[in-house]
């Protein structure tokens, strides 16, 4: 996989591999911050999937939280379908659940 997205976020390491979706840490070539880029292959993409995926970035991007990391850009390009959001250090919020409800 080529390692570099819309010109200017590079893949540095996996992150995990879930549901037909890869997460990368990776970084802003032009500001050096940390990013999140994650990627679909875009032909096992049904044409319901990216609905519900354009309606979660809406959601995401209306929230307006510091725990929540708005969505930086995204794109297809190389048969992928691309997220980048910022890194933010802690606790993944799947280990988080692990320990019990939210509150």
């Amino acid at each position: 996989m080529e390692n570099i997205f819309a010109g200017r976020f590079r893949i540095d390491k996996p992150l995990n591999d879930r549901s037909g979706a890869s997460a990368f840490l990776g970084v802003d070539i032009d500001t050096g911050d940390d990013v999140v880029i994650k990627v679909f292959p875009a032909a096992n993409l049904s044409p319901s999937m990216r609905i519900r995926m354009e309606h979660e970035i809406q959601m995401i991007n209306s929230s307006q939280t510091a725990s929540v990391a708005s969505i930086l850009h995204r794109g297809e390009e190389k048969g992928l379908v691309y997220l980048i959001r910022p890194f933010i250090k802690g606790t993944p919020l799947n280990k988080r659940l692990e320990s019990g409800p939210w509150k």
